[in-house]
């Protein structure tokens, strides 16, 4: 960046007019807001002088730009242009976000303009600008590298709040279209009047007129959607820009800051909000509104409205969008706050561009010695204080920060004296930090605290200096890090808000155990704890899940190491900054007298796939690592469609039917059980990208390419996982092997379940599409399948939004049901004996056949219905055609008896418990049982996966358990998605003989897709050895060692010495977003 020069612009920001609102997002080009500029030989330059007359008008008789000095404060402002309160019609010229600064000269250590609000794009060049935080104040600092007071630092003042980003003028009106200005949460907003306001002067000690009609009342905040709930901002009269009137400084502009820092918290009695305002979920509405009431209104609360100097109140008409339906007839501008980049697309996620890098802030109880040689004209005095603690006595810095009760005050120049003895430092020079408030010394022996931020361990420092920047709770019995209470939470904070997803308790804020590891594992290092952060996001305290292990004996001290990362993969701030200075590792002691407690934890960062170093994963399942950021990720949402039709190889086997089928599309009603095997649609028995897909949509094939348009006023379609698996196995005499494989005649008999086993429960029907809804067949929604068929959809998720999506997982492995009685197990021996030795035969023996292999069962319910027509026909297969077995179709259709016209069946689904068939066709009678196979395509989605962990050992019976620490947080997962955790326990395991030393149940590379270990047939076929199989004794209250069910609660498996943990992923369907796993923490008490 060049120098700026006094009457030369860049090119690019010459002064122009014709100003038009700016964008909704910042990823666009904005319009400049260019103040006009004038030739800096005819400018004013301090308070007293006059500028030449012309140009626009002000009371001043200045120019609009011109630097005055206020006569009240002895700070200086810019003047706009005004009508000096007489204005007989009061607007709002326009509104605008930047960055609410400090105005800084070179020179200076006080500012000399304070809520100045700049453009965001104005940052340190080294030139003309230095911008930095206060990381203790939380005030942004503007220093321009130029004396006030020349043309130079008046023209980069000027500078400073050229590009402001205008607002668009949009209301809350429905019809109100996107889109909206993006306005970052942590910004302030500017309201430009045409002219200056009753404000009540300049803020003074002794006026109670300040800050006259400028204050929440008359401007009012709304947040939310549809904005309706208040949001406490910071709301003040501009103190930068007005005009001198009658001898008093008045502004023309409203600032309202979003934030509120500890400092302004102290002036105005509002919270602390170190955030600003609510995210805003989505780019297209409106979350936030301010409201300018134009007329007072006793009934709505209204007692009194912003007003001109004159008196006049703001007009309602001529100022933008306004809502005449409330009493006060308000003028409005309402925008949307900024969001997070992945829902908005908005930079920095939603916040001001940041290049200030976060520091770890630390407080230390001080009490004042002496205070001494005040400066009542700018409140500084000299202080000395004496640390309580003498092992954290410092020299206090150049914006340290001391309080005491009812004083906040900043070091102003950096000490450089020595510590006495008593840990006692100064004189240090400090400047009191308050508005208007008289300069009063504390006394000696006031207690208070002093602030400092962590630069890294200094020359002279001891190892666990560091400690001084911690708060532990309960205090150590020794400050700062000795006799700490096993049942110690560790609190840091941090000069701005912290990323919550930087801060992982396995990861970035670690607590290590020192001399009494529970195990030499490395899955045991970490104490397992969880970040609990402040409100404001600033502090986060650590909370191990259990208390501190302490197990030493003879009064020996158990020792943690703390440490926080800086840099790649540490602690980051909202805008993506690393911490500057990390927490080396910094050792602190239990108390020892505190009672002996056996606690301890193992935990998965996702930093490697084998994270204890014996070669073999620790996970395994629908999982990709990210190793680089140390986590996991499931699939990716993905839809996709298969077909149920003669390109399937089992499918192209069988017999078309020559004829249309009514059933279950029949007037007189029907109900109707078919299915689809996973060989029916493609899919592969261990094929993982096919376990755990939801159905999204199922269509079905016409008997020709066309269909007749009808309309069924009731109709229901449900799914379930089907106990039998029909296998049309054909002997060598052509006749099925596997007769009684297929359905069976109690309609609710073929849904999967109860084994026997007492966690086995049958599962219910997923009513897809509810009765009530109806059906509609156009012509106009049929579609050609991959395989150029013509099929038509069912109407699942056909006449509902998206967002009202019913969907039933097939494949599910959550479910550890299993079925397929009276048949070969899978694969099929029907497969095997289509596609050869390529199919896995009893890879699942008969009756132990989990999901996976297990068929999608329809069940179709058609209601009576006199309107409908009931003629179109669909598009079937025979199985085989030497017999009707096994088989796959169960159905009752009402209809009438060819053979006796005046016999009508009229089937009513609801009351319809077995098939029933249907009325003789043709004289031939139809039992309802039979092996007609419904071509067709069902519509998938990728949404859920599942991973499971290998058995841990608590390494003692008698276990408890607390309560597993998921990191990320639920409340930072992406919106509409999960991170689920199941468990389930075991005190013992049956192997079969394996290596010396090799346990089969600690290798993930032994688990199949429901987490249980692959048996000694199994091992083989999957690469592995059979004397790696094993089988846990499950534990169980009321003890059950073969209940392999899980649990929602890890508490469920108290007293087992293993526990095993299932991780399932569920992903947005809409947003396609995805959770991700960063680390896991299991922690337990023997």
């Amino acid at each position: 960046m060049n120098k700026l020069q006094p009457n030369q612009l860049p090119s690019n920001q010459l002064p122009r007019t014709g100003l038009r609102a700016s964008p909704a997002s910042r990823h666009f080009a904005r319009p400049r807001r260019a103040i006009g500029l004038m030739a800096f030989a005819a400018l004013a330059l301090l308070s007293g002088c006059t500028g030449s007359s012309g140009g626009g008008a002000s009371n001043s008789g200045a120019l609009p730009g011109t630097v005055l000095t206020n006569p009240t404060t002895g700070k200086l402002f810019l003047v706009d242009e005004n009508a000096a309160g007489a204005t007989s019609s009061l607007r709002l010229v326009e509104s605008y976000w930047g960055r609410l600064v400090d105005v800084y000269d070179v020179d200076s250590t006080a500012e000399v303009l304070r809520d100045f609000v700049i453009s965001e794009d104005i940052d340190t060049d080294g030139i003309n600008y230095r911008l930095e935080r206060d990381p203790l104040t939380e005030r942004d600092k503007l220093t321009i590298l130029y004396q006030s007071g020349t043309s130079e630092f008046q023209f980069a003042l000027q500078q400073a709040e050229a590009n402001l980003q205008v607002l668009l003028k949009k209301g809350l009106d429905p019809s109100e279209l996107p889109p909206f200005t993006s306005v970052p949460r942590n910004s302030a907003l500017v309201l430009r009047f045409n002219d200056v306001l009753d404000d009540g002067g300049s803020p003074a000690t002794g006026n109670l007129t300040y800050p006259g009609t400028i204050s929440d009342a008359t401007l009012k905040v709304l947040t939310g959607y549809s904005p309706a709930q208040p949001y406490e901002a910071r709301i003040l009269p501009d103190p930068n820009h007005g005009d001198i009137v009658g001898g008093d400084f008045h502004t023309t502009r409203v600032i309202i800051d979003f934030t509120v820092s500890q400092d302004d918290a102290v002036n105005t009695n509002l919270p602390v909000n170190s955030l600003g305002l609510p995210e805003a979920l989505n780019a297209n509405q409106p979350n936030v509104v301010v409201r300018v009431p134009t007329r007072p209104m006793a009934s709505s609360q209204q007692f009194d409205v912003l007003r001109s100097l004159g008196g006049r109140a703001v007009d309602f008409t001529g100022n933008g969008p306004t809502d005449p339906i409330v009493e006060t007839l308000d003028v409005l501008r309402a925008f949307r706050s900024g969001g997070k980049t992945s829902n908005t697309g908005d930079p920095n996620n939603g916040f001001l561009e940041d290049s200030n890098a976060p520091l770890i802030v630390g407080t230390q109880v001080v009490t004042v010695v002496s205070a001494n040689n005040p400066d009542l004209l700018t409140n500084e005095f000299d202080l000395v204080a004496r640390f309580a603690t003498l092992a954290c006595a410092m020299k206090p810095r150049a914006g340290d920060i001391f309080e005491f009760p009812g004083q906040r005050m900043q070091v102003v120049t950096t000490y450089n004296g020595g510590i006495a003895g008593d840990g006692s430092v100064g004189p240090v020079r400090v400047r009191l930090l308050c508005d208007n408030c008289a300069l009063t010394l504390p006394n000696v022996g006031l207690g208070g605290d002093y602030q400092t931020t962590f630069r890294g361990l200094q020359i002279g420092n001891p190892p666990d200096f560091g400690a001084c920047f911690l708060r532990f709770s309960p205090t150590p019995a020794t400050m700062p890090n000795t006799g700490v209470s096993p049942l110690t939470t560790v609190t840091v904070t941090f000069s701005e808000p912290i990323d919550p997803t930087t801060v992982q308790a396995f990861d970035s804020f670690t607590l290590k155990y020192d001399n009494n590891k529970p195990s030499t594992n490395l899955l045991y290092s970490n104490v397992v704890g969880r970040m609990i952060p402040s409100q404001d996001l600033r502090s986060f305290t650590f909370q191990p899940v259990t208390p501190l292990r302490k197990q030493l004996p003879n009064g020996q001290p158990d020792r943690y190491i703390l440490e926080i990362l800086a840099g790649v993969g540490g602690v980051s701030d909202l805008a993506g900054n690393a911490l500057s200075f990390g927490m080396p590792q910094t050792a602190f002691s239990l108390a020892a007298g505190a009672a002996a407690v056996d606690s301890a934890g193992v935990s998965l960062k996702f930093d490697s796939n084998d994270e204890d170093g014996d070669t073999n994963p620790e996970i395994r399942g629908q999982i990709l690592f990210d190793i680089s950021r140390a986590l996991i990720r499931p699939r990716a949402v993905t839809r996709f469609s298969a077909v149920a039709d003669a390109s399937q190889p089992v499918v192209g086997a069988m017999i078309p039917f020559p004829q249309p089928i009514q059933t279950p599309l029949s007037n007189m009603g029907a109900k109707m059980m078919g299915l689809w095997r996973y060989h029916d649609v493609g899919f592969g028995l261990r094929d993982e990208s096919n376990h755990n897909v939801d159905v999204e949509g199922i269509w079905w094939t016409p008997f020709t390419s066309t269909v007749q348009a009808d309309n069924f006023s009731q109709f229901q379609l449900s799914l379930a996982h089907s106990k039998f698996l029909p296998d049309e196995e054909l002997s060598t005499g052509l006749l099925p092997n596997w007769t009684q494989s297929g359905l069976v005649t109690n309609f609710d008999s073929n849904r999967m379940g109860n084994t026997g086993a007492p966690w086995e429960q049958s599962e219910p029907l997923t009513v897809m599409h509810a009765k009530a809804n109806g059906y509609t067949i156009l012509q106009s929604d049929l579609q050609i399948s991959a395989t150029g068929n013509t099929i038509a959809p069912w109407p699942v998720n056909r006449t509902v939004a998206q967002t009202s999506y019913t969907y039933w997982t097939w494949r599910d492995t959550a479910k550890t049901q299993v079925a397929a009685p009276n048949g070969s197990g899978v694969d099929t021996q029907r497969l095997q004996q289509i596609v050869g030795k390529s199919a896995l035969l009893n890879f699942y023996p008969v009756n132990k056949v989990p999901t996976i292999g297990l068929p999608m069962l329809m069940e179709f319910r058609t209601y009576p219905d006199s309107k409908a027509a009931g003629q179109n026909g669909f598009k079937v297969a025979l199985a085989i055609n030497s017999s009707a077995m096994p088989f796959f179709r169960m159905y009752s259709t009402g209809g009438t008896n060819v053979n006796n016209p005046a016999q009508v069946k009229i089937v009513n689904p609801d009351n319809e418990p077995n098939a029933t068939g249907a009325y003789p066709q043709n004289g031939l009678p139809a039992p309802g049982k039979d092996n007609v196979f419904y071509y067709g395509q069902g519509d998938f989605l990728v949404r859920i996966s599942r991973a499971h962990t290998i058995w841990f050992d608590t390494l003692a019976a008698g276990t408890l358990y607390a309560d597993p620490v998921i990191e990320p947080s639920v409340d930072l997962l992406p919106a509409g998605t999960q991170v689920v955790v199941a468990f389930r326990g075991a005190n013992s395991f049956t192997t079969n003989n394996p290596p010396q030393g090799v346990l089969p149940y600690q290798n993930a590379s032994n688990l199949d897709p429901y987490g249980d270990g692959y048996n000694a047939q199994q091992q083989p076929v999957v690469g592995g050895n059979a004397n790696l199989a094993f089988t846990p004794a499950f534990f169980n209250n009321p003890p059950d060692t073969n209940n392999k069910g899980w649990k929602s609660s890890i508490t469920a498996v108290n007293g087992a010495r293993y526990f095993q943990a299932r991780v399932t992923f569920v992903a947005n369907p809409l947003t396609s977003l995805v959770p991700e796993l960063t680390s896991l923490g299991f922690a337990f008490r023997r």
